[in-house]
């Protein structure tokens, strides 16, 4: 029984830790494969934008560009990065 319930709870959250999401001040959520207007309308405008234009990635050429929001006095900074206009990656930078 308690293998049963600890399978269910990992398939409950596997699948979650396997994508890139950011959660907003709105409380929005930001998702791998959401394109940058989805995000934009989620969470508003960020603290900045950084264009690096058009970039190689594994083979790929690719438009690239990094948002960066503040979450609030204490959290990290998160760094979205978008190719073609579309999420492919949240990471944390340093705390603000």
């Amino acid at each position: 029984m308690l293998q049963k319930i600890v399978s269910i709870i990992l398939l409950l959250v596997l699948p979650n830790l396997c994508f890139a999401s950011f959660q907003c001040k709105s409380n929005a959520v930001a998702h791998e494969g959401d394109t940058a207007a989805e995000v934009e309308i989620k969470c508003g405008q960020p603290m900045s934008i950084s264009r690096q234009g058009k970039v190689t990635i594994k083979g790929e050429l690719v438009d690239l560009e990094r948002w960066v929001y503040n979450p609030g006095y204490g959290k990290f900074y998160q760094i979205l990065e978008f190719h073609n206009g579309v999420l492919v990656s949240v990471k944390s930078g340093p705390r603000t």
